[in-house]
């Protein structure tokens, strides 16, 4: 892969035009594996954050279940 570049300049005063190539073959597989990289990155991320919330989740709701149930008894308790 090759990047160019034109410029233009004076020359005894005719204008002239300047291409300069680079090769940037090396340059462009490493952004592409860099941009691999970070997509594994993110879906590891993902992944994990999911992995996280579900637990949280269930823990929260057992805590709500047991907060409940432990309202009813005391009301079962008050009663009789």
């Amino acid at each position: 892969m090759v990047e160019m570049r034109v410029t233009a300049t004076t020359l005894h005063g005719e204008r002239i035009y300047v291409a300069a190539l680079r090769d940037v073959t090396r340059r462009k597989q490493v952004e592409q594996d860099l941009e691999v990289a970070l997509e594994r990155q993110t879906t590891v991320v993902a992944v994990a954050a999911h992995e996280l919330r579900t637990p949280v989740a269930a823990t929260k709701l057992l805590v709500h279940q047991l907060r409940d149930r432990r309202a009813t008894l005391n009301e079962e308790r008050t009663v009789d």
